[in-house]
């Protein structure tokens, strides 16, 4: 009698409920995404149990695991952040003579645009719970049904494009790398040792390859070394500078598209945001701004941008048209084509490493005994590291756009599309809420309360929102839109 009575008041509690949520008059409603089926996984309103979300966790922190860049400590994070910043760019500057007053100010401009656009990408895991380019990318662009189609072509695009990218930057840190060890030998027989020397560097590279992520110790002591001999060419450039020895440095064959300012650009460009918030944060799931402030990725990325701005404002200063001597000094020289080759070629794996790997069949890789696609990568490495100087122009055109467009124009594209042209998930509250009559005033009072509250942190967030559209869309209106025209006129030579 009671267990019946029990169920009968329990289901008509539910059937209260149920026409309470949807009174029309309730205070705060919540706007559903009309993309998602109701009872689709990507669905507001589908809940699985505990068991199901359980596996969910465990498989992507799984994934995370065994991906090329699984949870790192705090120090490696912030060694990864910092690396980018410190290799090729900076030290193709001493290539541009730049006067002060224009490479001041666009060397401050691209470094907060660095910080700004690492920001981006940060808030959109944190919004959409993903740290993944490639989710966040299909997020953005192929959400819903019936775009199955989409989301594979989209995932080949960005596949290709992260392949690309990373086989061309590790081409021209290879390339940079001969070229400045190579007058350092006579000349008479420059061919062979060109050759010569890019097979000791392909070898000294190798071992440093064979790791299988950037939490393996052979990685991480490359990337400490690499940037410890970049302060110590940077030490180099200094002191020469104060003595007059200093020289316009080394050059390498670059396309049409290079310039000071470029070069600037080029020096401040990342590509592995993402996997290092999700590596920072242990696993994907749930993505959190939780954290203390010294693991914090926001404090570690802001840290990583000024660090690098005041080890690379010295060679902006040093190597301007206005400070600038020509006298020489061999000895400097000589030292600082070692430094150059040292800071590069150990960053060559790393690159390699987190690059998108070839499909090959399980059964081949299983009879060869080590990873095929690694080879092929590497193979091509070496192998476009040799290619004609026209050629080679052209790599170093294609390579400068999509690190730009990758990093600058791509966060500010996904960001403007779901915050503009995707229905995110809302609660609204009408400007006039109605009012019940409660026995209760404490009740009401406490309601009107929460909703007051609710209107000063709706009304807070929608001043940051504005903040953070207006910064979009000025990075990608006048700075990447004018860039890029600029980058396409250089191109056909319209100026």
């Amino acid at each position: 009698m009671s267990s019946s009575r029990r169920s009968s008041m329990s289901s008509v509690s539910s059937q209260t409920s149920l026409q309470s949520s949807l009174d029309s008059r309730t205070a705060l409603i919540l706007v559903p995404d009309p993309e998602d089926t109701p009872l689709s996984p990507q669905s507001p309103f589908h809940f699985s149990d505990d068991d199901e979300l359980e596996e969910e966790i465990a498989s992507q922190s799984e994934q995370l695991w065994s991906s090329s860049i699984p949870p790192l400590a705090p120090v490696v994070v912030f060694l990864y952040l910092l690396s980018p910043y410190l290799k090729l760019g900076a030290l193709l500057l001493p290539q541009w003579h730049q006067p002060l007053r224009i490479g001041l100010p666009v060397l401050f401009l691209l470094a907060a645009l660095a910080a700004f656009t690492r920001q981006i990408w940060y808030l959109l895991a944190v919004y959409l719970r993903k740290a993944d380019l490639e989710e966040v990318v299909l997020d953005a662009l192929a959400r819903g049904r019936g775009r199955e189609t989409r989301r594979e072509i989209l995932r080949t695009i960005i596949r290709l494009f992260n392949g690309v990218s990373r086989i061309l930057l590790a081409t021209m840190y290879l390339r940079y790398s001969v070229e400045v060890l190579l007058p350092l030998f006579p000349d008479n027989l420059a061919v062979s040792y060109r050759v010569i020397v890019t097979a000791v560097l392909a070898i000294l590279v190798l071992p440093l390859y064979a790791a299988s992520s950037l939490a393996s110790r052979r990685i991480i002591y490359a990337a400490w070394t690499s940037i410890a001999a970049y302060v110590l060419w940077l030490c180099f450039v200094v002191y020469s500078s104060a003595h007059g020895t200093l020289t316009g440095g080394f050059t390498l064959p670059t396309g049409s598209t290079w310039t000071g300012i470029t070069t600037l650009a080029f020096t401040f460009t990342s590509s592995s945001t993402l996997p290092l918030f999700a590596s920072l944060k242990g696993t994907t799931q749930p993505v959190t701004t939780s954290q203390r402030g010294s693991r914090s990725f926001i404090v570690l990325s802001a840290i990583s941008v000024a660090v690098a701005l005041a080890l690379v404002l010295p060679v902006v200063v040093s190597f301007s048209r206005d400070r600038l001597q020509h006298a020489s000094g061999l000895s400097i020289n000589q030292w600082m084509a070692s430094l150059n080759a040292i800071i590069l070629v150990p960053s060559i794996p790393a690159i390699l490493i987190t690059s998108s790997t070839l499909r090959i069949p399980h059964a081949i890789q299983r009879f060869i005994g080590f990873s095929i696609s690694k080879a092929i990568l590497f193979f091509l490495v070496v192998l476009l590291s040799f290619a004609p100087e026209p050629i080679f122009s052209v790599l170093t055109d294609i390579l400068l756009f999509m690190m730009l467009f990758g990093t600058f124009a791509l966060p500010a594209i996904i960001h403007i599309t779901i915050y503009e042209f995707k229905q995110p998930l809302s609660i609204i509250i009408p400007s006039t809420p109605h009012r019940r009559v409660s026995s209760d005033g404490s009740a009401n009072s406490h309601d009107e309360l929460l909703q007051r509250k609710e209107r000063s942190l709706q009304k807070l967030r929608l001043w940051k929102r504005l903040a953070w559209d207006i910064g979009v869309w000025l990075l990608l209106v006048p700075i990447c839109l004018v860039g890029f025209v600029w980058l396409g006129g250089r191109i056909i030579q319209k100026w």
